[in-house]
């Protein structure tokens, strides 16, 4: 009985190890089976294990791209996909709005600071930046200003601005009923009058230089005022435009002259002086006769250096 049950025992221990010894063997052999598979796909991936095999329908081994075909050349059949990424926040972009537009815009943001500085010189600074801007908004806001404005030293800078605008061309025939009437309008303020015609002399309008004339012939005018139309009428002549193609040239310096010489005040006899510099050729004897009565120092200097050029 004894040896039965020990040998029954021993049967058992050795089924068991039998079982455990295949399952040991069964996942060796899984495991070998596994590292050849993963050797066999390394060795196509590397250059060193021999070449790769080329993939169906791709020239000369080229790769593709995760996001479309690499880019051929222009002449290619072959479309290239193109995708369009949404503007960078940090990264300024092109402005959409019209050119025009933002004219209006800047334009509209300086009358706004007009507006609202009491200042005389941020409001003159203001009208020369205004002046910069090319748009017809920017001649329409400073003529509207100089109806408006009460400083007068503020208008004379309106003026000079509208002067130097460079749409003022295309806008000469409204600037300049705009002009002379502020000049009918205009009694005690010798400064703005000269102003006014300084600045209808830089429009090529028929009907601004049609009042120059009068103002600068006319013997009652203030000396000041026909030195100044004067002048803005020989810019018009030397630069031929035809306003001032039939003004009668050799009458008006002439008569510049006698105010050149005869004017009270220095100011005045400076005033015409410059306006004969506008063409001084042809004219050292006019000088040469001014320098023989001028008292004042500086405008002799003026005179000597025109009467020797």
């Amino acid at each position: 009985m004894t040896f039965a049950t020990s040998a029954g025992a021993m049967s058992l221990r050795a089924t068991t190890v039998t079982v455990v010894t295949l399952i040991m063997l069964a996942l060796i052999m899984a495991l070998v089976a596994d590292w050849r598979q993963s050797s066999r796909h390394g060795s196509a991936q590397n250059p060193a294990s021999g070449p790769a095999p080329s993939v169906s329908g791709s020239a000369g081994g080229q790769p593709t791209f995760l996001f479309g075909n690499a880019p051929r050349p222009s002449n290619s059949s072959r479309g290239v996909r193109e995708y369009n990424l949404p503007a960078s926040p940090t990264i300024k972009q092109p402005s959409a709005q019209p050119a025009n537009r933002q004219a209006a815009l800047s334009v509209a943001r300086l009358r706004a600071l007009y507006d609202l500085t009491s200042d005389p010189f941020e409001r003159a600074g203001l009208a020369a930046a205004m002046a910069e801007c090319p748009s017809a908004d920017a001649g329409h806001q400073l003529l509207d200003l100089i109806a408006r404005e009460e400083d007068g030293d503020v208008r004379l800078a309106l003026l000079r601005a509208l002067a130097q605008w460079p749409g003022r061309a295309e806008l000469a025939a409204e600037i300049s009923v705009a002009l002379r009437a502020r000049f009918a309008a205009i009694e005690n303020d010798l400064s703005e009058r000269v102003a006014v015609l300084d600045t209808l002399g830089e429009l090529p309008d028929a009907a601004a230089a049609s009042l120059l004339e009068e103002v600068a012939f006319d013997p009652a005018s203030d000396p000041s005022e026909r030195a100044a139309a004067a002048a803005s009428l020989l810019r018009q002549y030397e630069a031929g435009w035809p306003g001032a193609a039939r003004l009668d040239a050799h009458a008006l310096r002439t008569a510049l002259a006698l105010d050149a010489q005869a004017a009270a005040d220095v100011g005045t006899r400076m005033l015409a002086v410059s306006a004969l510099a506008i063409s001084p050729t042809g004219h050292e004897k006019v000088f040469h006769g001014l320098l023989k009565t001028e008292s004042d120092s500086g405008l002799r200097r003026m005179l000597q250096h025109l009467a020797d050029e």
